[in-house]
């Protein structure tokens, strides 16, 4: 059996010790944490492993998810490009118009073969 005994620290001892408290209670939530996984990769229920794989897997996602907004977002904000993209998917866009319109124009084009043989069956002469 371990004892406990209480230290009698000073003020200065105690904010020293603040820190190391928190990387001592981190790595004590990562050896339960191992613990629970151990545990549940043990387990015979194995509904409960996937519930907490996906959990897991969840939670990875959003964390990356976090971290790919908290870098992207300032990047975006400092370098906008949407301008220069809106302008060039615009003469994009106005370049395969003016493409399809004037293939659509040919005489020979599918699209007038296919009207005229529409227009033949709906008003051919039964």
């Amino acid at each position: 059996m371990n004892k406990k005994t209480k230290l009698n620290l000073t003020g200065k001892m105690k904010e020293e010790l603040k820190g190391f408290e928190d990387l001592i209670e981190g790595f004590l939530d990562e050896q339960e944490e191992q613990k629970i996984k151990s545990q549940l990769s043990n387990d015979r229920n194995y509904d409960s492993f996937k519930n907490y794989n996906h959990l897991e897997l969840e939670r990875e996602r959003v964390q990356k998810l976090s971290s790919m907004i908290s870098r992207k977002i300032p990047n975006v904000i400092e370098h906008n490009m949407s301008g220069n993209i809106v302008e060039k998917l615009t003469s994009y866009n106005y370049n395969i118009k003016e493409e399809i319109v004037d293939e659509v124009k040919k005489f020979d084009s599918i699209f007038n073969k296919n009207i005229r043989v529409l227009f033949n069956k709906a008003f051919r002469v039964k």
